[in-house]
């Protein structure tokens, strides 16, 4: 990011714009961001959790595509989430095992929203183009998804 405010994403390098959430939310010691990982011209839902002050850490990046492997309910060894999540915490500077089990709790309680996150609404598919006319004039559209 060069300005701060405008993600500036070279082609094959990940990119998240935190300025531009589908939800956000804080959660005792923790922010929590449903964004959208971009990576060159694609994009998938993801969570972003940092500290509460934001800058104090590295953020935790959850992409859709991996959260199956943090469900405490279904396909992941629990051993592996603790490890995950504890590297997740120090990263953080939230290494406490209170902090961890925390920070274990919070990510589970947002796999939920994580799944149901839309595409990224800034990338809308267009799927035909039309013509209408209004008042005699022509107008070419375009009709996205």
């Amino acid at each position: 990011m060069e300005s701060g405010l405008t993600p500036v994403c070279a082609e094959q390098q990940p990119c998240i714009d935190l300025t531009h959430c589908h939800f956000r939310r804080v959660v005792g010691e923790f922010a929590v961001f449903g964004t959208w990982l971009k990576i060159g011209k694609d994009s998938e839902p993801c969570l972003v959790i940092t500290p509460q002050r934001m800058f104090e850490g590295k953020p935790a990046v959850i992409p859709l595509s991996s959260a199956w492997k943090y469900s405490q309910m279904a396909f992941a060894d629990p051993q592996v989430v603790a490890n995950q999540v504890r590297q997740f915490a120090i990263g953080m500077n939230k290494d406490s095992l209170a902090q961890v089990i925390a920070l274990t709790d919070l990510i589970n309680d947002c796999l939920s929203d994580l799944i149901s996150m839309p595409p990224d609404p800034r990338e809308r598919l267009v799927v035909a183009d039309a013509e209408i006319v209004i008042d005699g004039r022509k107008r070419t559209i375009e009709v996205t998804e």
